[in-house]
């Protein structure tokens, strides 16, 4: 008999109403990001981001609020640099709800949203991004007659991704600042490299002594998100220093425990 897969961790979080979970999805940081609805004081439900860590550590959370309300079904990663989520809006009227689409930042941000509706009443249960860059929504319509229809609904493509191969590259080599900054125990670090290279991303204190290397070796071309765990770091003022083969960039990042 093969053995039986025991859990590593269990987290739980809730508001003072009802909070649900339908989907959730690794993150590039390694992180991992649930969405649904989390009940409000306004009586609506509005579609709820919640961020842990591998260890099962709250990060950041997200409400997004619209009038009449919304949830989300299901998310997925955007080349690493976003989320997009899929849902119901509920409108001037959430007794009627359409499909949903919201594009966001890592942080949960909101870049862009859009609502598709042609019936009275529409779910959205399930989202696709497709290999044009467009998107995929599916769920069930009620008709004229009163009975459920599939409905499925194909976007156009998302205008935050370029999807022409042949357009001259606009990538550079740049560290970004991390975030949150200051930062309790982890922040996120990003940066990207203009064409494949050797780099070293590492982490010194004010007296120049190197106190952790976070990455090393060759690296494609792009945007590269990493995580950094400095729980066994005492707070204070440390800098961060991307260096490759003839190109580098320092960060300063403040630990606050």
């Amino acid at each position: 008999m093969w053995g039986a897969v025991h859990s590593l961790w269990t987290y739980r979080t809730g508001g003072p109403g009802t909070d649900y979970c339908f989907d959730v999805v690794q993150t590039p940081e390694g992180n991992f990001l649930a969405v649904g609805f989390r009940d409000t004081i306004d009586a609506d439900v509005h579609m709820y981001l919640h961020c842990v860590n591998d260890q099962g550590d709250s990060l950041w959370s997200r409400v997004i609020y619209n009038p009449g309300g919304s949830s989300a079904s299901q998310v997925e990663v955007v080349d690493d640099v976003g989320y997009a989520i899929g849902g119901q809006l509920g409108g001037s009227d959430p007794r009627f709800p359409d499909f949903y689409l919201v594009r966001t930042d890592l942080y949960g941000n909101v870049l862009w949203a859009r609502s598709y509706g042609t019936t009275l009443i529409e779910h959205c249960w399930a989202m696709r991004r497709l290999s044009d860059g467009g998107y995929i929504l599916t769920g069930i319509a009620l008709n004229e007659a009163g009975h459920w229809d599939i409905s499925v609904v194909r976007t156009e493509p998302d205008p935050l991704v370029v999807h022409d191969i042949n357009s001259t590259s606009t990538l550079t080599f740049a560290l970004s600042q991390n975030y949150p900054n200051p930062f309790n125990s982890t922040t996120t670090l990003s940066y990207s490299l203009a064409r494949p290279d050797l780099i070293e991303l590492s982490v010194f204190d004010l007296l120049g002594r190197r106190v952790a290397v976070l990455s090393e070796g060759q690296q494609t071309a792009g945007d590269h998100n990493l995580q950094w765990n400095a729980s066994a770091f005492p707070s204070g003022v440390y800098l961060v220093r991307l260096t490759a083969e003839t190109k580098q960039e320092t960060k300063k990042v403040i630990l606050l425990k």
